[in-house]
């Protein structure tokens, strides 16, 4: 190979390579969307998402488990899973949820949430929805509010 053909080789490796790499976008990667779904919430102003792990399982009714990365775990059990609004308190479509710092935040009956199954595919064990809540610590001994919550999860059975 001749020296003219190295450097017109060069000059395109060169060209090609260099300029399209700073232009190139990087993907945008959701963390809140895992391999089997995603649930998202707003906890006392801020905004969290399941984005270590996500369990969901189905036998008299679905239990939902959601993991952060920084160790906050939410947990809803869904009484029926037929598209519609439901009642959510301690007795009914109850939500458990441990915060930082340990403490346990769990629904209420004098102080009922909502939430809402927007769809269940039956074939495919996926459910979608939205809720909001109040929740108490019982060792704290005060309320706070759980809102624009969003799940969409596939379940096993």
């Amino acid at each position: 190979m001749n020296k003219a053909c190295l450097v017109a080789i060069a000059s395109m490796l060169w060209a090609t390579g260099c300029a399209d790499d700073e232009k190139q976008a990087v993907p945008y990667i959701d963390n809140c969307q895992l391999i089997n779904g995603s649930v998202k919430w707003n906890f006392d102003g801020a905004s969290y998402c399941a984005d270590a792990n996500i369990i969901a399982g189905y036998a008299i009714g679905l239990t939902v488990n959601g993991i952060t990365q920084t160790g906050i775990t939410f947990t809803m059990e869904i009484d029926s899973l037929t598209p519609g609004s439901y009642i959510i308190s301690q007795d009914n479509n109850n939500i458990v949820y441990t915060d930082q710092t340990g403490f346990a935040w769990t629904t209420m009956d004098n102080n009922a949430g909502t939430i809402t199954i927007t769809s269940h595919d039956t074939i495919l064990n996926k459910v979608e929805g939205n809720f909001s809540c109040m929740v108490k610590s019982p060792i704290l001994g005060i309320t706070k509010q759980i809102t624009n919550g969003s799940m969409k999860v596939t379940y096993v059975e």
